[in-house]
Formats: C-alpha cells, sequence, structure tokens
C-alpha cells in the first residue's frame, strides 16, 4: 500500500513537471489565436481601399523610409526598419531579403542605416549613408548598382556626416550634410561643395527635378536653388520642413510641422493646401506624378489622398492603422497602391476607386 501511495506520488509530481511547460506553450498559443482573431476582427476599411499586413518583413520596430521602385513583374520595395537596417522585398512586399552582412553595424549587431536614395531613371542604383560612429572609420555612403543585393563604400565623402540624400532624373546625386551640400555626376564616387550653404540648420529633406534643388530643414524652413548653390531663395520661414517630393515641370510639395504646401512655379512662391482636418505637422508625404499628381499625406489625424494635385481629399482607413504613421511610398507600377510605415510596422493600401468613380479590384 505505501508503495503504491509512494508511487502515485512520484507520478503526480512527473505528470506537474511535464503539464507546466506545456501549459506556458498552450498560453503562448493561445495568445497567437487571440492576436490574429483581433486581426480577422478589426473594422472592415471603406469599400473603396484594401489594406493588407506585409507581415512577412521579418524585423519590428518603426519604419523609418520606404522606397519604391520598378521591379520585372512586382514593384522592388526598400525599407529601413529601427535598428534592423535595410530589408529588400523584390515582390512588392511578399518576401524580404535581409541585409547586406558587410554593410556597417555596431558591437550589438545593430544597423543604423539612412537616409537612403533611389534613382528614379535607375532603380538598380542606390545610396545609402550611415552613422558616423557605427562607420568605425570607414565612409558613411555605400553605393549599390544591383538593387541592394551588394555596397560597396564610396569614400567621395569622407566620413562627413550625411543628414538627407536626393537623386535627380537626370542621375546627378545630392548630400547634404556637415553644414555643406555636395553634387555628384558620377553615380556618387566623387563629390563636389554645390556652393554656398544658406543656413546651419540640420537639412531633414532633399528633392531634386534635375533642374531645382529643394532643401527642407528643421526649424529654419525651406530652401530652393536653382544655380547649383550660387544663390539660395528661403520660403516658409520658421517652420520645420519634413519631407519633399519635385514631380518636375516647376512642381514641387512641402511637409511641415504646419501643413503641407504646394508650388507651381518651381520653389518661387508657395501655398498652404489640405483640408481643416490635415491642420497640423504632416509626418510623411508620397507623390505619384501625374499630371495631376496624386497625393498621399500622414497626420496626426490620420492619413489622406488627393487625385488631382490638392485640390479635393479623402481619408484613407485610419482604423487599420495602430502606430503613427513614419513613411511612405508609392508603387511606381500604379499610382493607387501605397506603402506605408507605421511605428509598428509596414501595410499596403490599394485604392479600388477608379479615376471615373468606378470600383477597380485590382489583382492584388
Amino acid at each position: 500500500m505505501r508503495t503504491t501511495r509512494a508511487a502515485a506520488r512520484h507520478a503526480g509530481r512527473w505528470l506537474r513537471a511535464m503539464v507546466g511547460p506545456w501549459r506556458s506553450l498552450l498560453g503562448v498559443s493561445a495568445a497567437f489565436a487571440l492576436a490574429w482573431a483581433g486581426l480577422v476582427a478589426m473594422p472592415h476599411a471603406p469599400a473603396a481601399e484594401r489594406w493588407d499586413r506585409l507581415a512577412s518583413l521579418a524585423a519590428t520596430g518603426p519604419v523609418r523610409q520606404i522606397v519604391a521602385a520598378t521591379g520585372e513583374r512586382s514593384p522592388v520595395v526598400y525599407v529601413l526598419v529601427g535598428r534592423w537596417g535595410i530589408f529588400i522585398s523584390p515582390d512588392g512586399g511578399r518576401n524580404w531579403l535581409a541585409p547586406d552582412r558587410y554593410l556597417p553595424r555596431d558591437r550589438m549587431g545593430a544597423m543604423t542605416a539612412g537616409p537612403l536614395a533611389l534613382a528614379p531613371r535607375e532603380p538598380q542604383f542606390l545610396l545609402l549613408a550611415f552613422d558616423a560612429a557605427q562607420a568605425h572609420g570607414q565612409p558613411n555612403l555605400f553605393k549599390s548598382v544591383d538593387g541592394g543585393q551588394h555596397w560597396v563604400p564610396r569614400r567621395g565623402l569622407g566620413s562627413r556626416v550625411v543628414e538627407a540624400l536626393a537623386v535627380a532624373p537626370d542621375g546627378v546625386a545630392y548630400a547634404a550634410g556637415a553644414n555643406r551640400h555636395y553634387r555628384s555626376v558620377d553615380g556618387g564616387d566623387t563629390w563636389f561643395e554645390e556652393g554656398s550653404r544658406p543656413t546651419a540648420a540640420r537639412v531633414l529633406a532633399l528633392a531634386s527635378d534635375g533642374d531645382v534643388l529643394y532643401a527642407g530643414t528643421q526649424g529654419d524652413g525651406l530652401w530652393v536653388t536653382a544655380d547649383h548653390g550660387a544663390s539660395w531663395r528661403s520660403a516658409l520661414a520658421g517652420h520645420s520642413v519634413l519631407a519633399l517630393a519635385a514631380p518636375g515641370q516647376g512642381r514641387a510639395y512641402a511637409a511641415s510641422d504646419h501643413g503641407l504646401y504646394s508650388s507651381g512655379d518651381g520653389g518661387v512662391s508657395w501655398r498652404e493646401i489640405g483640408e481643416p482636418a490635415m491642420a497640423g505637422a504632416v509626418s510623411a508625404l508620397a507623390v505619384a506624378p501625374g499630371p495631376p499628381d496624386r497625393l498621399f499625406v500622414a497626420v496626426a489625424g490620420g492619413l489622406y489622398s488627393s487625385p488631382d494635385g490638392g485640390a479635393t481629399w479623402q481619408s484613407l482607413g485610419r482604423t487599420f492603422l495602430r502606430g503613427s504613421v513614419t513613411a511612405l511610398a508609392v508603387d511606381p507600377s500604379d499610382p493607387r497602391r501605397l506603402f506605408v510605415g507605421t511605428s509598428q510596422g509596414l501595410w499596403r493600401c490599394t485604392l479600388l476607386q477608379g479615376p471615373a468613380g468606378q470600383v477597380d479590384h485590382g489583382n492584388g
């Protein structure tokens, strides 16, 4: 009898030891099931748009920049994520490639990359800057000519801090940093100082249509030059300009901490556009070239789209965005498809409403 009781106690201890890990595993499974159920039960987007979460991106953290390029069958998407660095999707967000292992990392393996610039007419050509301390004595600027598969350091800027990058449609590259502006006509191999820099304020954004260079600053507005920096024109004084777009033919857009502005004369004059609900800081801006330009704008109140250069606006499905919008990029193969980066991941939004008001169900 004693032997039987001892055996029962032993069996009970063994069973409790075995159930413990399974109980934890069941708890994790239940958590994932609830999370999935929450996603399924999320409010549906308006009928005029479809939202897809690109959960296959194998890194978590805030999306800091998105660049989309034309691919053979699908758009190629480049995303800078937190301290994970750059990730590349060759198929529009279905699958993701990890960063090149030769790019600079800190001692913990993290990668603080950015800004990133893509050549509009050469989608395989990219420039990527790094934090000076992380470069460990290497140049801060890297170049890829194969769509980000391989990167090589470029020594033309030495170890100077790179605040902003842009590549114009004519292939000329621009960089701002260390209280200077620079220009490269050979794909970022060599750089020349672009005249004088009109302000000591940090440059947050650069854009060029090949004729005019726009430089958005922190607290000192927007500076514009059409003669390679020999002279500069000031606009939006006192504002911080967070993002810029220059589609061409004198059209330009500036996202600031006090609203969205547009110019139709190469930056000579500017006017505020948008609706009252869009007042405040514009955190991200993307433009699908027109004309008329299709605009996408992120503000604290949500995400907005304009099919006609800012004349009319519609609100997009903000209920899907659990974090603030941090970056936007338009699919170059379909101006109705938008990549939306947030503080909690990456989404793809497809507008289903065609230009004539007919619903276009698209191909996903």
